[in-house]
């Protein structure tokens, strides 16, 4: 299968190597490449800011994504909403859905996708 358009979803905090050295394997000639980072609970409030706090993790997760795409979006989310992120992945037209050590709200999100969009998922 040839994969051109996907998406990741993995959590901020974590370094995402893993799932991109996956993503380039299974999608090496991606085209685009639309990134979901998790930014759970009550001590990541400060994501949606451009807090000096949240600088460092984004820049790192904006710095490993570099070069896996021509085209790379980044998407901070505060909450995974398995409705929001179908409808990313409907609009954008994701044919690969990579879960980056995926916890269980992820997990939950990536089965929903599977059943709207009927999407494969590559978990890592």
């Amino acid at each position: 299968m040839n994969f051109r358009r996907v998406l990741l979803i993995g959590e901020l905090e974590t370094d995402p190597s893993a799932g991109l050295a996956a993503l380039r394997r299974v999608a090496p000639e991606a085209e685009e490449l639309h990134v979901v980072a998790h930014a759970p609970g009550p001590g990541f409030g400060w994501v949606a800011g451009d807090s000096a706090e949240a600088a460092p993790l984004v820049e790192r997760l904006r710095r490993a994504t570099t070069g896996a795409a021509p085209s790379v979006d980044l998407l901070v989310a505060s909450e995974l909403d398995a409705g929001g992120i179908t409808s990313l992945a409907g609009r954008t037209g994701v044919d690969l859905v990579v879960l980056d050590r995926p916890r269980r709200a992820a997990l939950s999100v990536a089965a929903e996708v599977r059943n709207q969009l009927a999407l494969p998922i590559l978990c890592v």
